[in-house]
């Protein structure tokens, strides 16, 4: 998986959120709600943030627990499902232990496993797992056993829109269980309060490439495109054509996805209806004509009573081209190749919402597409009638109703073009940098040496620890903890007067080498420094007096030691911050460069506005303009139409996905950024103008935008005029040549299309 900034952010909350409800002063079944897309990676971040609580919880002398175990409750067979993915997740490790119900042991939860339950089969009132029986095996008996032995209790309710606190079973088991947290993990929850909520917005997930940026449903379905064909037959030849040009757009972006068409039956029930059998018996022989079917194992289907063809079917080369299902699939089914759903529902109610669409949003590479971007978007088919769909609120984003094509006579021009992608770093040690610096300041502070030729390089420096206070036989060294201390609570500070001399495993070692750490960590973020300043301690001392691994940690916490570490520490992060210049923020790019042309098609969102009557050509059609655009930019267009004589077509540019047409410049403070031309102009005679509207003063960096323009048309071997673009209250001005303001329009050119006929 990618480390992604949303996922880091969201298991922060949830840590921090955890740790305040897990106060001895607060009550149980306090409710966290987790709100995450689907595709965002929801059972991914749990699973990090179980892991992370359980470690960090160990240290956590403020609690009055110091472990903690979780019930994972899901619907339907998504537990088994959740199950293996977490024994996946720690098969090495084992920091977390999953667990079904019959694998429990001494009828108690032990610290850090997760019982994975399936919610049907606990809230039944007549199921042994509920019902009291002679053994005593209820989960609420392993529960209080569990509470019993210091260990606290977090529910994860996985899907919780789908059974979590619904009815009169739901709050009775949930209250035998009286977990401290109840955790609500949803794209869609039930519930609007709780005592803490962490929220993934869709965006953040669509800009890391993560998901598609949007669903199309029915992209220009006109009555014209039926002809003698049935509905079903229209809407199946729609679906698969589909399903082939996004195999052909992988191929021409070298990539050998086989894209998935899901064809989802009417009926909701998992009987199949004599509907269901015609629908299916229509669909499989019109698939059938086209080359695909059960017997060549490119027809898969997935129904209660019927499984073919299933093997390999989420592999990304997977041989099926299509399935068909029921309902059976919708939820938790995960294979990223799905990229095209045909629906034959019977809705009982008159909604749509993106949980149906939701096994075709996940991008298959976990990656945006440069030049191909039809494939950054999912298409649903459906035989709904429009007037009967009404689209959730919060799902509105991944909605689109509209396509535009690119004309038929268009030749491509191949611009090349530059698309930066910039991701943010957390303020954040760095290796090998911090541990250069640690270096630099044991050397600095304690004369630690690298080179000697009479004695040994460990030798001597044991000798500087020593001489500065460092205590270093390692034989003698006991890691102290605290003992026979009364707390009454009535005081905020207690001063320790008794300690004893414990010894501890390697493990325990470094959970309080990791401690003391994250204790001298300073500003630094401590998820992503605590461990490289462990490493840095530890490679210090092994580099330079020969200690292991063991020894060393045991030196750094001894008890009158921990002190001189905390200040060779404060001085190390001060060589750091002087050796990078450290800021609260950086940023990272890669710059990638592809020809560019006018995309095959473009899928617009409720922002765009079809605009009809233009005589002049676009280069997509229909014509969709964003229903925000400035007033430069709406005049420019009535402008270019009057002088349709004189123009080819022209393209209205997008301004920030990765297929849309931009120019590296610097800017005021010297990075490299993209200046996406708002207008992209084809005159009759092979010009190309490439202009960008703007007013006096309206963008401070438009002189930098179009100095590098006018450099970049210069490499051009195919001939180009354009700039900046401002109306002086007569004519459309830009400077051919490079200019310092943006204020003085004097020697500007006119710009007048027909000048380039």
């Amino acid at each position: 998986m990618k480390k992604l900034n949303y996922q880091q952010k969201a298991i922060q909350r949830l840590l921090d959120y955890t740790f305040d409800l897990l106060e001895p002063d607060r009550p149980t079944r306090q409710k966290i709600i987790f709100d995450a897309p689907t595709g965002s990676g929801k059972t991914v971040v749990m699973s990090v943030f179980m892991e992370r609580l359980s470690k960090e919880i160990s240290i956590r002398y403020d609690l009055t627990c110091q472990r903690v175990a979780f019930l994972w409750l899901a619907p339907n067979q998504l537990h088994e499902q959740s199950y293996q993915s977490l024994k996946n997740l720690f098969g090495e490790s084992r920091t977390i232990r999953p667990v079904l119900f019959e694998e429990i042991s001494n009828k108690s939860l032990q610290a850090n496993e997760v019982l994975c339950l399936n919610w049907q089969s606990v809230s039944r009132e007549d199921n042994l797992y509920i019902r009291q029986n002679e053994q005593g095996k209820t989960i609420a008996e392993y529960v209080r056993n569990c509470r019993a032995e210091g260990i606290e209790v977090i529910a994860i309710l996985d899907e919780a829109h789908l059974f979590a606190s619904k009815g009169k079973k739901a709050i009775e088991f949930l209250a035998s269980i009286n977990a401290k947290i109840e955790m609500d993990v949803s794209a869609t929850p039930f519930f609007t309060n709780a005592d803490q909520t962490i929220k993934i917005l869709r965006g953040d997930v669509v800009k890391e490439q993560m998901i598609k940026k949007s669903i199309s449903l029915n992209p220009r379905l006109t009555e014209a495109d039926q002809g003698e064909r049935s509905s079903t037959g229209l809407l199946l030849d729609l679906a698969l054509t589909k399903r082939n040009d996004l195999e052909a757009a992988y191929k021409r972006e070298g990539s050998w996805i086989r894209p998935l068409l899901l064809i989802q039956l009417p009926n909701d029930s998992a009987k199949e209806t004599e509907n269901d059998k015609q629908i299916r018996f229509m669909v499989e022989n019109l698939l059938e004509n086209k080359g695909i079917s059960l017997k060549n194992e490119k027809l898969a289907v997935w129904l209660s009573n019927e499984k073919t063809n299933l093997e390999g079917i989420i592999e990304k080369t997977g041989r099926q081209e299509a399935l068909i299902f029921k309902q059976a699939i919708a939820l938790g089914w995960d294979c990223p190749r799905a990229a095209v759903l045909l629906i034959f529902r019977e809705l009982k109610q008159e909604s749509f919402t993106i949980q149906t669409v939701g096994r075709i949003l996940r991008m298959p590479e976990q990656k945006h597409y440069v030049q191909e971007d039809t494939l950054n978007y999912g298409y649903v088919y459906t035989d709904l009638a429009k007037d009967m769909i009404k689209v959730v609120k919060d799902d509105l984003g991944y909605i689109t109703m509209e396509k535009a094509t690119r004309i038929k006579d268009y030749q491509n021009i191949n611009l090349p073009s530059v698309y930066i992608h910039r991701s943010t770093e957390r303020n954040r040690l760095s290796n090998p940098d911090y541990k250069n610096s640690l270096f630099e300041a044991v050397e600095q502070k304690w004369n630690f040496e690298k080179e000697l030729s009479e004695q040994s390089i460990f030798e001597r420096n044991r000798f500087h620890l020593k001489e500065n206070f460092v205590e270093n036989d390692v034989d003698k060294i006991a890691i102290r903890i605290i003992s026979d201390e009364t707390l009454t609570g009535e005081m905020e500070t207690v001063i320790v007067s008794h300690k004893a001399d414990i010894a501890r495993t390697k493990v325990e070692l470094e959970s309080l080498l990791y401690r003391f750490c994250r204790q001298n960590i300073g500003g630094y973020a401590p998820v992503d420094s605590t461990p490289r300043m462990v490493f840095a301690l530890q490679q210090m001392l092994m580099n330079y007096c020969g200690y292991d691994e063991v020894s060393a940690m045991k030196i750094v916490l001894a008890d009158n030691n921990q002190g001189r570490f905390a200040e060779l520490i404060e001085h190390s992060l001060l060589i750091y911050e002087d050796k990078i210049q450290a800021k609260p923020n950086k940023t990272s790019q890669k710059i990638k460069t592809f020809d560019w042309n006018v995309p095959v098609e473009r899928i617009y969102t409720e922002g765009y506005t079809e605009l009809k009557g233009l005589k002049v050509q676009h280069a997509l059609q229909p014509i969709y303009l964003e229903n925000d655009r400035s007033k430069p930019e709406k005049d420019f267009v009535e402008y270019l139409d009057k002088h349709a004589d004189s123009i080819l077509w022209w393209y209205k540019n997008g301004d920030g996905s990765q297929g849309d047409f931009a120019v590296a410049y610097q800017d005021s403070q010297n990075e490299t950024r993209s200046f996406y031309i708002d207008f992209i102009i084809m005159h009759k005679v092979g010009t190309i103008g490439l202009f960008d509207t703007k007013t006096k003063g309206s963008d401070r960096e438009a002189v930098n935008k179009h100095n590098a323009l006018v450099g970049y048309m210069n490499t051009l071997e195919i001939k180009a005029v354009g700039g900046i673009l401002i109306w002086d209250g007569f004519n459309w001005k830009y400077p051919k040549e490079s200019i310092e303001n943006d204020d003085d329009l004097s020697g500007w050119e006119s710009y007048v299309p027909k000048m380039y006929v």
